[in-house]
């Protein structure tokens, strides 16, 4: 009790020193004024505590802008919250339309004809624990495109960690739009991860070489990033690196629009 009346008369000699809150507070709480005709002024009635802590709330009220950590915690946190919930039903008919033994070719014709792509990752997982089936490049091509028309990033980069793990899978033109995605995405680490794996891939018989159009996608993100000269600075050595990749290889540059 003693330290509740203590901090009383620390807050209420501060909030005297203020007059202008304690005007605010007249107009707004008069019933907790009472006049002093000693004085000829307005005294509180009791709990003084409570002003000072109202005329805090001003004081410490920021009006900066947030950060861009910040916004991209609260958006992640807001993405999360709203994550798209599986259509069952949908789900248990697309199962419906594969036969018990089904190959790599029958399930990209039912993941095609998805319109959930929702539903298509779920098709995915489902094939990869039945016992006898692996996925191909055309299962990993049409869910990697589904997820990335879809804009659902997260979990399309599952699926491409899925598909470096194996060696013997991949071509060009999937791993384009791998890098294509990742682009648009903003996600320029992870392009670059795909485009080394294309670049260490030795396997003859298996051709995914990075070609003129790898260079051109990667060329454009890294052009793209804005007018901002320091961001520019930053890629530009970057982007001398993958020129002169480009030249090693043999590949002749074209006009870049």
């Amino acid at each position: 009790m003693l330290s509740f009346g203590r901090n009383c008369l620390k807050y209420c000699s501060h909030f005297k020193r203020n007059s202008s809150n304690e005007n605010l507070c007249l107009q707004k709480f008069p019933e907790l004024f009472v006049l002093n005709d000693s004085i000829g002024k307005y005294s509180y009635t009791q709990f003084p505590v409570l002003f000072p802590l109202i005329s805090f709330n001003s004081h410490y009220y920021s009006t900066r802008v947030p950060s861009r950590s910040y916004r991209r915690r609260v958006r992640n946190r807001f993405l999360k919250s709203n994550k798209p919930i599986l259509d069952q039903a949908q789900f248990q008919f697309a199962q419906s339309q594969l036969l018990p033994r089904f190959t790599p070719e029958e399930l990209c014709n039912v993941i095609a004809l998805q319109r959930d792509p929702l539903v298509c990752l779920e098709l995915f997982h489902w094939a990869s624990h039945q016992p006898r089936f692996r996925h191909d490049l055309s299962t990993f091509h049409v869910t990697i495109k589904k997820l990335g028309d879809a804009k659902m990033y997260q979990e399309m980069d599952d699926i491409v960690n899925q598909l470096l793990a194996v060696p013997s899978i991949g071509s060009e033109a999937l791993f384009n739009m791998v890098i294509y995605y990742f682009t648009e995405a903003r996600k320029l680490t992870k392009a670059v991860n795909v485009f080394k794996h294309m670049k260490n891939s030795r396997n003859p018989n298996f051709s995914f070489r990075p070609s003129i159009k790898t260079y051109n996608i990667l060329f454009g993100a890294l052009l793209s990033r804005g007018y901002n000269a320091y961001i520019n600075l930053v890629y530009m050595e970057t982007m001398r690196c993958l020129f002169r990749q480009m030249v090693n290889d043999m590949i002749e540059p074209d006009v870049f629009r």
